[in-house]
């Protein structure tokens, strides 16, 4: 017995001993990409057992800065080969011992190749395909003569804004719009509208969300990423731009680079007049009853200013901080006109739209070899405050009736993110996270109607909680991603009872790459889309002397299940996304018309459901060394069935098309061509016609590079927006109208 003993304990002794050299029979393989200085994210890294290439070891990625680890390498010969969309390979025969390797800088180089008459010269794509998303890069074409991130977004394919800059992806109005990741109390279009062009990076299109995003918004996310980080110890950017009819917009921005300090800066301002008018015709029993037209005069301006810093901690570490505030000034003076029986009605009415917010951003990210750890924290506090004044006349001048309204909103918004991710082994990887938000709403609405006097003190609260785990594997052709998001939601209303409800939402991505230039992928994502503050709130308010807008306190969250398949090919000359998508929606919350005489009342309600089938179809080439061509093409089968408002079923069959072309002529003089078309398109209660605009825009660099003059005409080709609006009683015929063309320009120097 005690030599069986004594036998166990050496054999433990002995394995003891072994152990540490079993450890460091494994290494890792860092490095960074390049072109030049500038990092190249989304590189394609491959570890091949030897020479013949017969036999992957590792597969990986590039990083957002470049980097790529491989871990977990046996110590001998391999070959390792680099790749990337528009550049030449990389290859090398590499040795790995028990110490880590580190390559340093890969730099790759552009590769060019003459094919029959055409050439066509290898540069880096805008547009990366990633198995979760779609990364658009906006390239200094895009940002040329564009003063708003609308202005840029109009050009990239499935993005679409509609003639009021409402934002659509694939065909759907509900979209969540993200700046660097993080939500905003303000509309989509008043996101985008007051986003400056100079300060944008790239957009992520991301229509099959996976569970570590916020699954709010039914058809997708557009997370837009800002220039924030530097690349030089100090640059700056000046833009200023100028339009007819008042339209000017500036930009200031500073990056400085001090040891561990990261620094940036950046001041902006716009003012745009923006004139529109919209024209009637109300048919009761196919009989025309009477015309109205509106005129409006939008006067907007936008002041924003933001300071931050990131600090380097150390090779692992690094904290940011940042500080933004930004004042919204709106206002709309309006008259109308209203003719019943060759009598005239007339109005004047003006809204003063104001919004004064500030931001607090503070963030840790903390990158090991195979752990990551992330925390990004929020804090908005602002103030709206909405004024109107309305007077209805008739022919004799008198008054018909008077609305006058005061609102004042006091807010603050919270969001916090703490993110964690491990790679378990080479071909594994968890992430997991926990999120919160915090939404407020203090609301002092008075209101005087013909003389008579309301007042409404309306609160709104919004909590949600959340969990998720999302599972990777990679290996070889394969990827995968599984993940599930565990919510708890509480909105409350004033003194509306109401409960919380907790939801999961789960997500699934299965990709094959079946060669280095096609992939296919499956996604699957649940969405919800829940109604926002100005959706919930029950008082009436005037928008203008024929127009008025009430909340619904009884609206529901709207659900969605998205199933999409894409196929996707890249090589040097051009790249190409194809999908077919499947979209149920369930009490989907839409925009209500109701008519009585010439007074409109717009509210909300949840519908039934609505099921989209869709396929589309965008990419991008070099067609010669001079002209560069990109674009998309979508067409939706539509069914929207509900019994209150589209009194039965709708179906309806629509496409968008979408085209950009830029040709690159003599004395870095570049012109481009944006255009787009959308077909016959059917809502719960309204028939839109088709409607296209097209814009040219010339720009020129000068000052050694480091200038760019541009000239931008925009809606140069327009049809306005033309609508049948079925608000029962009434068939109503509608024109929309925006100012065309409008002309632009714009300077930019960079130091």
């Amino acid at each position: 017995m005690n030599s069986i003993i004594k036998l166990r304990l050496l054999l433990i002794l002995l394995l003891l001993n072994m152990a540490p050299a079993f450890a460091q029979r494994t290494s890792s393989i860092t490095g960074k990409v390049v072109d030049g200085k500038a990092p190249i994210p989304y590189a394609n890294i491959v570890l091949f057992a030897d020479a013949t290439k017969q036999r992957q070891v590792q597969v990986a990625a590039t990083d957002e800065e470049g980097k790529f680890v491989l871990p977990n390498i046996a110590p001998t010969t391999y070959t390792l080969v680099v790749s990337f969309i528009g550049y030449q390979g990389y290859e090398k025969a590499i040795t790995v011992t028990e110490k880590p390797l580190a390559l340093g800088d890969i730099a790759l180089q552009l590769n060019s190749k003459a094919l029959d008459e055409v050439t066509v010269t290898g540069q880096r794509s805008n547009v990366e395909f990633h198995i979760d998303k779609e990364v658009v890069n906006f390239t200094p074409e895009m940002l040329a003569g564009a003063t708003s991130a609308s202005d840029v977004l109009a050009k990239v394919p499935q993005i679409t804004l509609d003639a009021t800059g409402q934002v659509k992806l694939r065909g759907d109005a509900g979209v969540r719009v993200l700046i660097d990741g993080k939500p905003t109390i303000l509309s989509a279009s008043d996101v985008l509208a007051t986003l400056p062009a100079g300060k944008l990076k790239k957009v992520e299109i991301i229509t099959s969300p996976s569970a570590k995003y916020d699954p709010e918004g039914a058809a997708g996310i557009l997370n837009i990423i800002t220039q924030q980080e530097n690349k030089a110890a100090t640059e700056a950017l000046v833009t200023i731009g100028l339009g007819l009819n008042k339209k000017y917009s500036g930009l200031a921005k500073l990056d400085y680079n001090v040891g561990k300090w990261s620094n940036y800066a950046s001041l902006n301002f716009r003012h745009e007049d923006r004139p529109t008018q919209t024209y009637r015709e109300y048919y009761l029993d196919n009989a025309l009853q009477f015309t109205s037209l509106y005129k409006e005069a939008e006067i907007e301006k936008f002041t924003n200013a933001e300071i931050g810093t990131d600090y380097k901690i150390d090779s692992l570490s690094t904290a940011s901080l940042s500080y933004q505030y930004s004042l919204l000034d709106r206002n709309t003076p309006s008259t109308y006109r209203q003719d019943e029986q060759s009598l005239p009605n007339t109005g004047s009415g003006n809204v003063l739209f104001t919004t004064s917010e500030n931001k607090v951003r503070a963030g840790y990210t903390r990158s090991a070899k195979r752990n990551t750890f992330g925390a990004d924290f929020l804090y908005a506090w602002g103030a709206v405050d909405i004024n109107s004044n309305n007077i209805l006349r008739n022919q004799n001048n008198a008054v018909l009736s008077s609305y006058s309204l005061a609102n004042t909103i006091g807010y603050y918004f919270l969001d916090y993110d703490l993110t964690y991710s491990r790679a378990l082994n080479q071909y594994w990887k968890l992430d997991l996270g926990y999120s919160g938000e915090e939404v407020h709403f203090s609301n002092d609405f008075t209101s005087l109607t013909n003389n008579v006097y309301n007042a409404v003190n309306y609160k709104y609260k919004e909590s949600i909680q959340a969990v998720f785990s999302l599972l990777s594997y990679a290996k070889g052709a394969y990827k995968a991603q599984v993940g599930l998001r565990l919510e708890n939601a509480l909105q409350e209303i004033s003194s509306i009872p109401t409960s919380p409800y907790v939801n999961a939402y789960p997500s699934l991505t299965l990709e094959r790459k079946l060669d280095d230039s096609k992939s296919i992928a499956l996604n699957f994502s649940r969405r919800i889309s829940r109604p926002d503050p100005f959706q919930f709130a029950p008082f009436v308010r005037y928008d203008n002397v024929n127009q008025r807008s009430q909340g619904n306190p009884l609206l529901k969250p709207a659900y969605s299940n998205n199933v999409e398949l894409n196929y996707l090919y890249a090589n040097e000359h051009f790249n190409l996304k194809s999908s077919v998508f499947l979209r149920n929606s369930q009490n989907v919350i839409n925009k209500i018309i109701r008519q009585d005489g010439d007074l409109t009342t717009i509210t909300f309600d949840n519908i039934a459901h609505v099921n989209t089938l869709g396929a589309s179809l965008s990419g991008e080439t070099n067609l010669l060394t001079w002209w560069k061509l990109n674009g998309g093409a979508e067409v939706f089968y539509n069914n929207i069935s509900d019994d209150q408002y589209t009194y039965g079923r709708r179906e309806s069959v629509y496409g968008v098309l979408k085209l950009n072309s830029i040709w690159t002529l003599k004395n870095n003089l570049k012109l481009q061509v944006n255009s787009n078309y959308t077909t016959t398109t059917y809502e719960a209660q309204r028939q839109l016609l088709p409607f296209y605009t097209a814009g040219i825009t010339a720009s020129v660099t000068t000052l050694k590079k480091r200038g760019n003059v541009s000239f931008r005409i925009d809606n140069l080709v327009y049809s306005g927006s033309r609508s049948w609006i079925n608000a029962q009683p009434y068939l109503i015929w509608e024109r929309y109208e925006a100012q065309n063309p409008i002309y632009r320009l714009s300077f930019s120097y960079k130091l």
